[in-house]
């Protein structure tokens, strides 16, 4: 199996990808964006001349890091780090931890990823728990946007990022 960096680095590149360049859409709740950084959560940044590096590292501390991505791939389960790191971009950390956690039997969805998280995850195999977290994005999408009209302009996008990491997943779980 390859080593913990290189899932970061292929997970950061596609992420990287679908969120590309700035963005300041009066429809986003996050607000001007730059690189999936939004200024609603890092009002201290110059988002506008963000880099890419600097994106880096607010994407490894401050989403790798927490939705135990790290820690995900130490036990055998690389695809599904990757899925819930994106998914964290996208949608929150928290949220992207009750995504995974949706779709562990026995587990509460409550956004901490604890002990019995992680026994939960290693009765699954990895491809199949990191396409059943898809899903459930999926479904955290109709919904926001059930809740919020504004959001279907997104919704597109939303998907086709979810049917592309599904791809990028199935490719990596080939070669590893």
């Amino acid at each position: 199996m390859k080593d913990t960096n290189y899932y970061w680095q292929e997970a950061f590149k596609f992420t990287i990808g679908c969120e590309g360049g700035y963005i300041n859409d009066k429809n986003d709740p996050g607000g001007e964006t730059m690189w999936g950084i939004c200024k609603r959560d890092y009002p201290n940044e110059d988002i506008k001349n963000l880099t890419i590096d600097r994106a880096k590292e607010i994407y490894y501390k401050n989403y790798w890091l927490p939705s135990a991505c790290t820690q995900l791939i130490t036990i055998g389960f690389p695809l599904t780090a990757m899925v819930v790191f994106d998914s964290a971009i996208n949608c929150g950390s928290k949220t992207a931890k009750k995504l995974l956690q949706k779709c562990l039997i026995g587990i509460e969805a409550d956004g901490i990823i604890g002990s019995q998280t992680m026994k939960a995850i290693a009765k699954c195999e990895d491809l199949n728990l990191a396409e059943s977290i898809l899903i459930e994005r999926q479904k955290y999408y109709d919904l926001i946007i059930s809740k919020n009209q504004t959001l279907k302009k997104f919704k597109n996008g939303w998907t086709n990022r979810i049917k592309a990491l599904s791809k990028k997943i199935n490719e990596l779980s080939n070669i590893s």
